[in-house]
Order: C-alpha cells, then structure tokens, then sequence
C-alpha cells in the first residue's frame, strides 16, 4: 500500500480539501441543472439524444418556426430562442376570458348531464366556479394550437388551409384526432366526425399581435400578417446546430475550467495511498474523458453518418465524466480520514442523499411534471 500524503495533512489543511472537493461536487450538479433549462426539452431531466444530435450536428428536418415553437420557453423570448411561451401561462392572452368560457362550457355540459339531478347538478356548477383544473384544461387547450400549427407546417403549410380556415382549415386526423384544442380555434363537422385547426386564427391570436408591422416594437421588423411573410419561416434549414462561433467559446470556457477543477480532483486522488493502478486508471479519467466530449462536439459536425454517431456519444462520456469525478471525489475523502473522520463522510453522505431525494420528489418531479403538463400534452 502506498502511503496517503492526504492522511499526514493537519486538520486544517483535510478539511480545506475536503471543503474544495464536495463544492467541486455541487458545482457539478448545478451544471446538470443548467443543462436542463439550457438544452432539454420540457419535462425531460436531461437532453435526449435527439435534443444532443440537433444541438451539436444540426436537424434538417426543422424550419425556424417549428424550431421557435418546440425549444424550450426556457430560453430567451426571441427569434433565436423560443417563442413557445406565448402558447403557455407565460405570453398567452386571453387566458381570464378563455377561463370563464371554459366554465360556461363545461357547466353547459353538467346541465345537459345532470338535468335530472337538480342536487347533484348544483353540487357540480359549484364545482365547476371554483375549480383550479379547469385553468389547465385552458392551457391543455392553448398547447393544442401550438401543436395543430406544427403539424401544418410540418406537412406542407400548404396554403389551401390557411385560406380555407374561416370554413374548414387543417384536418386534425391520425394522431391529432382527439387533439384538445381552444374551441375558438377548431370547427367541427355537423355529424361531429371530423374537426379542423383554425391555422389563420391561431396565427393571428398568438403570433401577429406582436408580429405586426404596426404593432411597434423590435417585433413588428418581422411581420407575420400575410401567408407569405410566416412562411418564409417554415421551410427546412440546412442546420440547427450551435454555431462555430458559440461551439469555439463554448470550447474554450469548459476546457479551462474543467482542466482546473478536475486536475485538482485528480491531483487529490493521486496523493492517497490507493494502489498504483488504481490512481492511474481513475486521476486523469474525469479530464481525459471530458477532453473526448468535447472533442466529440466538434466531429459531431461532420456529414452523416459519422457526425450524429458522435454527437451521441456525446451524453455518454458527459455521464462517464461524472462516474469519474464522483470516484475522485468520494475515494479521496475517504482516504483522508481516519474511522471518525470517515463516519462524519458517512453521515454527510446519507443526508446529502435524503436531502436529494426530498428535493427531487417534492421540487424536481412536480417541477417536470407541471412544466410537461403545460407544455406538451
């Protein structure tokens, strides 16, 4: 066994270490947290592989629109962030009179149910004046128009349906049949078997009273009156991937400070009194490894095939990146201390995980939860 030059530190000088390390550890988990707003999709913890392949090699299959209107309302309310929000309780107008027609509806419906149970009638119009859920079913609703609107542009923004949509407007059939959309924005056939999305009115209630050229405001520069000026958003790009310019400072941000931090991890675990190949197989792992993402970062632009396989393997590495710092870290404490030492990590280390899991059952999941309700029902 080799000797630990962590072990002959004075108290002061373990517990400085120990303090670097464990804040070294949170950094990183905060990091994962800015990775959630930055890049995931709604709902989702971390980005997905299709949320990393169109990040860093780029999706051809989305036009700027559809890009604005499924990135994350997390992102900045502009033309190169997101413009989901203005679907969500963030942007969206009407949303006090959308509430009350919504009560009125569904109390319309409870009359014709219930006419012959005056009681039970009375107990659900009560019911119905107070109940938060039917705020949700609002925005459940609103979601509806964003996602009508994608699919029509997705499948065409062929014209006719645009023209058309005082009368009929875009078929929502196949997996948009039972589609809940704003009553205002779908008409529905006599014998109730078909429904279209009214594409015009959706366009004009949540996207031109901003977008209009006399709107006033940096908006109004990019206006979106006529089927001709949003069109010319919706036609597939060659790319959605970061930018070289954003991919070269993005680069060079993490490599230096990654470099610093996990060297320091490294370092630390390199002076215990771990076996030789223990140390040279788990010091530099966080470092190299993060070397190779982000390595990763740059060959994902390559042309297919060989650019989407690196930008897959770009969550892997992040995630054996942190496998790595988290041995470092966990392996370094405990060779520094003794017995009572080691049971102090112990006993940090449990509540650290009870306090985790708290968070994450009572802020995190409920948090994914109402932010997947919201927003992609």
């Amino acid at each position: 066994m080799n000797d630990s030059y962590l072990k002959k530190l004075p108290l002061a000088g373990k517990i400085v270490v120990a303090t670097l390390l464990l804040s070294i550890g949170i950094g990183f988990t905060s990091a994962i947290v800015n990775l959630h707003f930055q890049s995931a999709n709604a709902g989702q913890p971390l980005p997905g592989p299709e949320e990393t392949v169109s990040e860093f090699h780029g999706s051809k299959q989305y036009s700027h629109m559809e890009r604005l209107l499924i990135a994350n309302e997390t992102k900045p309310f502009n033309g190169t962030g997101s413009m989901r929000s203005a679907f969500t309780s963030k942007r969206a107008g009407g949303i006090k009179r959308a509430i009350k027609e919504k009560r009125i509806y569904l109390t319309e419906l409870a009359e014709e149910k219930l006419k012959d149970n005056p009681e039970g009638l009375a107990k659900e119009k009560s019911r119905i004046a107070t109940d938060p859920e039917v705020e949700k079913l609002v925005y459940q609703d609103i979601d509806g128009e964003r996602i009508a609107l994608l699919a029509w542009i997705k499948n065409g923004y062929k014209k006719e349906y645009y023209e058309n949509s005082q009368l009929q407007g875009y078929p929502l059939v196949g997996n948009l049949e039972s589609l809940k959309i704003s009553p205002t924005m779908v008409h529905t056939t006599e014998d109730g078997a078909k429904r279209f999305a009214n594409i015009e009115a959706i366009i004009e209630s949540r996207c031109i009273r901003c977008h209009d050229a006399n709107a006033g405001g940096s908006a109004a520069n990019f206006p979106l009156n006529t089927y001709e000026e949003f069109t010319d958003y919706c036609s597939p790009e060659k790319s959605s991937a970061k930018s070289l310019e954003k991919l070269a400072l993005s680069s060079h941000v993490h490599l230096l400070g990654f470099a610093m931090l996990y060297g320091m991890t490294g370092f630390c675990l390199a002076m215990t009194g771990l076996p030789n190949f223990l140390k040279v197989m788990i010091a530099p792992s966080a470092l190299i490894l993060q070397v190779l993402e982000i390595s990763c970062w740059w060959f994902a632009r390559i042309d297919e095939p060989i650019g989407p396989i690196f930008a897959s393997a770009i969550p892997v590495l992040g995630g054996l990146v942190a496998l790595g710092l988290l041995s470092q870290i966990l392996l370094s404490l405990w060779d520094m201390f003794e017995i009572n030492g080691r049971k102090v990590i112990i006993v940090l280390l449990v509540v650290g995980i009870i306090f985790g899991g708290i968070i994450g059952i009572k802020v995190i999941l409920p948090f994914l939860k109402e932010e997947a309700g919201q927003i992609t029902k």
